[in-house]
């Protein structure tokens, strides 16, 4: 916040007033968005509250996301259309789990004495289909029982991928894949104020249309893979709010109690035209690099007339302009980190373009076409939502130098 604020103050002392600023945190104090914006998702939606809790926000109203450590606001939450596909997300009791080695309750897992596999999991007569290959992300909450190491695997029964975690350190200790199955990431960070942990894990099988979900003890952080027994003592496993996804990355928690539930895509956008020279910044957050997302986009209703800051699915910073279905610049501005906070400024006139990252040198390209654009869109394009956390965007009527760009980024 400090810094974002040092450098908005710095521009305004070199004489620069910005024709727009859109402070998200502030917006997260009043519990409010600028009444410019007009907002819209057709269905409920979970955020992380000032409380550091999962609170259910309604359809139509934004979600305001905070650090479920600090409990600081992050932003504004804006994120694509997803669906759990997991029936009953916080009940392991009901029909849609099933368990071997051990005893279901609502939200723990507590194995027998027996030597055998112990493990709760989706059963393979209630797959879950997905497009053949598809990439899909099984997160859960996780509080520390007295089993130590826990596997998550998504499998088809033989082939599939796999993480394990210890629930003493809340460190990842092994994860990879097995036959025809593909690991990308597994993740791991606290969730809410009372320490749970979400526990991510990305991947696809190849071929392979029906998932299953596995939760099972291991002995060691180093177990080789999942389906791996072992003599039970009456250790437990707890976990709740779990979720599987197609996407490549965890979104939002989404509660189902019977059938899966679909969580609409959140859009903002207002009446803001990026003029025929200007200048934007964007500070947030993305939660994956392997995916395109767009930061902040000027459009007249059309991808042919676009000012955009994007994400390519390389982990990079862009800044693109596009005039009559003609581009006129693709900048890359550097490398970016998943959920690490970042700042990109672009500038635009028919003289040229330049767009600076973090403080680095900002990037160049010559003179070209700005387009007629009518409308500002947050985190998303006209035809879709993007996945972030937006903190500030600012705007300028006129054209920045590069060392402007790079005074704001820093």
């Amino acid at each position: 916040m400090a810094l974002q604020f040092n450098a908005l103050m710095r521009a305004i002392s070199a004489g620069l007033q910005p024709a727009l600023d859109l402070d998200f945190i502030s917006m997260a104090a009043a519990g409010a968005l600028d009444p410019r914006i007009t907002f819209s998702r057709g269905s409920t939606a979970t955020t992380i509250n000032s409380a550091g809790a999962i609170e259910s926000i309604a359809s139509d109203v934004p979600r305001f996301t905070h650090d479920p450590v600090t409990l600081a606001p992050l932003g504004l939450l804006i994120e694509e259309q997803r669906t759990n596909l997991l029936t009953w997300s916080d009940d392991l009791t009901q029909s849609s789990w099933a368990s071997s080695g051990g005893t279901r309750g609502i939200n723990t897992f507590t194995e027998d004495v027996a030597s055998t596999l112990h493990r709760y999991f989706s059963p393979p007569a209630d797959g879950l289909i997905v497009a053949p290959s598809a990439t899909v992300t099984q997160s859960l909450l996780m509080s520390a029982g007295t089993r130590q190491f826990v596997t998550v695997a998504v499998s088809n029964g033989v082939n599939g991928f796999f993480a394990v975690v210890n629930t003493s350190t809340w460190a990842i200790t092994q994860s990879g894949a097995a036959g025809s199955g593909v690991f990308v990431s597994a993740t791991l960070s606290q969730a809410t104020s009372t320490g749970e942990r979400q526990f991510s894990i990305v991947g696809s099988i190849a071929g392979q249309e029906r998932y299953y979900l596995t939760v099972e003890g291991a002995v060691t952080g180093t177990p080789g893979g999942f389906a791996v027994g072992y003599v039970g003592t009456g250790a437990t496993i707890i976990a709740r709010a779990h979720q599987l996804e197609v996407g490549a990355s965890a979104t939002s928690y989404i509660p189902t109690a019977g059938t899966s539930v679909v969580r609409s895509a959140d859009s903002g956008n207002m009446d803001q035209s990026a003029g025929s020279a200007g200048a934007g910044v964007f500070r947030g957050f993305v939660p994956s690099v392997a995916v395109a997302s767009v930061l902040i986009q000027w459009d007249n209703g059309s991808a042919n007339n676009r000012v955009t800051l994007t994400t390519s699915a390389a982990g990079r910073a862009r800044f693109q302009v596009f005039s009559g279905g003609v581009q006129q610049c693709d900048i890359d501005a550097g490398a970016i980190t998943a959920n690490t906070e970042f700042a990109v400024a672009a500038s635009w006139d028919a003289a040229g373009f330049a767009a600076a990252l973090n403080g680095a040198a900002a990037v160049t390209a010559g003179a070209g076409t700005v387009p007629t654009t009518t409308t500002l869109r947050i985190l998303r394009n006209k035809a879709a939502s993007s996945n972030g956390i937006a903190k500030r965007t600012t705007q300028y009527g006129v054209a920045l130098p590069s060392p402007t760009l790079v005074a704001l980024t820093a």
